[in-house]
């Protein structure tokens, strides 16, 4: 006698219970396909879950012998197109979808399907052959697996009403395998997300409703110096510089009137009071959580560690304060060394003056040698104590710099020239016309004075722009120009290039006050082939002297 509707009802709600307890999936699935044995509506259940492309990864069955099992998990019994094939609206049932043994589809899917082990007279209607499949969909309708059935206890086809239980069992499945997609998806997410937090370098820490500590990641720990195990479930107070700060974070919170930002800090400056007692500056943004009906649940901050920062602004501050110092000292001794030159080269007109010989004749015959002879070590004073403060103003931008410079060549072939040489010879065959350039005036009038008692002809010019319209003005070419770098309107190296483009072979010597460039235009001047050299303020007559030997001698080959 056929089993009551009741009784099939009462066994499926017993195996809705007991699906609660097990804990994966597989004995789920198994659970599922023997309540349909249980409930007598079939002999054998198949439960397959599949993937997106309709191939089987997983298999719940009851009823079925080992070794069919083990076949079927080997070589699935129909294709994802077969499979499709038999859900067609022309075999459908309710929710059910019922395949005769005489239908062409049934046929061809046969050929590869388990063989029934009952008797053709165990059946009324219902031959060996036939086929009842009830798809798995899950809430948006997608195909999640299927509910093959075969053998029914009452020997009949399918009908709407019979199907009912059977269609329980099945939506059962569906909802057993999506919840089971659903947790294991939802524990990648978490694993995820849990690796992410460990990963991250800053502090992440979570409190509960009442201000006690959650969650508290590896940056936390390596920022505050507690273990997770000693600070989860405590209050957090304790991590805050103090107690002030703590109340401060708590009422920004919740202080915010707009409602995008409400409950929500951003870039806080606090402390953080570490295990074994330091404060630690830290930026803060924290947020109240909230669960989906709007409740508060705790709350969530990222702290991140401002001491890499502070250090970089320190390193910031003294580099901004080397450079200030570098600039002042570098100026300074520009201005030093100008004033060194113009003393030098007075001192240097004076001594020539004095070592004529026909000068030193009338002091001697007005009984004056001795006066001449102090004279002299006067102006022998001053030169010493100008080369010495000439080598302070190096050695104050070395230290202002620190590191030291190379005053001997800027580059190869841009020589310093330290050398002393006359340029008599030069002079007496021929005029040689020098233009001297420089925005001082004593410097410039003195180089013109010296200039002139070695036989040269000397014109000037106060600044870059001066010399260039000389040179496009002059009637007669002149033979050497001797520029400084520093200058109003053209620097030297701008004086030097325009030179090149007007007279190529037209010679230049540079001269300057910084023992540091700080516009690397000597540098620069260097690449341009008619600078012949560099000459650092304060210099003696026979570096001057050398240089213009040089420069002269090459503007002839």
């Amino acid at each position: 006698m056929p089993d009551s509707p009741q009784r099939k009802y009462e066994v499926f709600l017993r195996v809705a219970a007991r699906l609660q307890v097990l804990d994966n999936l597989q004995s789920q699935l198994d659970e599922i396909a023997a309540g349909v044995l249980e409930a007598h509506t079939f002999r054998r259940a198949l439960i397959s879950l599949l993937d997106d492309n309709w191939n089987v990864i997983q298999i719940g069955s009851a009823g079925v012998d080992e070794d069919d099992l083990k076949l079927i998990k080997s070589k699935p019994l129909l294709t994802p197109e077969e499979r499709r094939n038999l859900l067609h609206d022309r075999y459908r049932i309710g929710e059910s979808y019922f395949i005769p043994h005489e239908d062409q589809t049934a046929q061809e899917v046969l050929k590869d399907a388990l063989p029934s082990r009952r008797l053709g007279t165990d059946f009324i209607d219902w031959h060996p052959d036939d086929l009842l499949v009830i798809p798995l969909k899950g809430r948006r309708g997608q195909v999640l697996g299927t509910l093959s059935v075969d053998d029914p206890f009452d020997g009949l086809r399918p009908t709407a009403a019979s199907l009912r239980i059977l269609e329980l069992f099945a939506r059962e499945a569906a909802v057993t395998i999506e919840t089971s997609i659903l947790r294991s998806r939802l524990e990648d997410t978490r694993a995820y997300l849990e690796t992410l937090i460990e990963s991250i370098p800053d502090a992440i820490i979570t409190l509960n409703r009442d201000g006690t500590v959650k969650l508290f990641n590896k940056g936390a720990e390596k920022l505050s110096g507690y273990p997770r195990k000693e600070i989860i479930g405590q209050s957090v107070i304790p991590l805050y510089g103090s107690k002030d700060e703590a109340k401060q974070v708590m009422f920004g919170l919740r202080s915010l009137s707009d409602e995008e930002d409400a409950g929500k800090l951003a870039g806080q400056e606090i402390t953080v009071r570490t295990k074994a007692g330091e404060t630690i500056p830290v930026s803060l943004s924290a947020s109240i959580l909230r669960d989906g009906e709007g409740r508060e649940i705790g709350t969530a901050g990222v702290c991140k560690d401002l001491r890499p920062i502070r250090r970089l602004e320190e390193k910031l501050l003294k580099a901004q304060k080397i450079a200030a110092v570098s600039d002042v000292a570098t100026l300074f001794s520009h201005e030093v060394n100008n004033f060194l030159s113009s003393i030098l080269s007075a001192v240097q007109l004076s001594q020539g003056f004095l070592r004529s010989a026909d000068v030193r004749r009338i002091f001697r015959n007005a009984g004056l040698r001795k006066e001449v002879d102090k004279e002299e070590y006067r102006l022998r004073v001053i030169e010493e104590e100008a080369n010495r403060i000439a080598q302070l103003t190096e050695k104050l931008q070395r230290l202002a710099k620190g590191k030291e410079y190379v005053t001997t060549s800027y580059v190869d072939g841009v020589s310093m020239l330290d050398l002393d040489r006359s340029v008599e010879e030069m002079t007496r065959n021929r005029e040689i016309r020098v233009l001297i350039a420089d925005d001082r005036i004593y410097i410039r009038r003195f180089l013109v004075e010296i200039l002139e008692k070695e036989g040269f002809t000397v014109e000037e010019a106060s600044d870059g722009q001066e010399v260039l319209d000389h040179i496009d003005q002059a009637e007669t070419d002149f033979d050497l120009v001797i520029s400084d770098i520093k200058m109003p309107r053209l620097n030297g190296y701008e004086v030097a290039t325009g030179l090149m483009e007007r007279k190529p072979d037209l010679p230049v010597i540079l001269i300057t006050a910084y023992g540091y460039d700080p516009s690397h235009s000597a540098v620069r001047a260097k690449q341009e082939p008619n600078v012949v050299g560099v000459l650092y303020k304060p210099f003696d007559l026979a570096k001057l002297k050398k240089a213009i030997h040089i420069a002269l001698t090459r503007a002839e080959n």
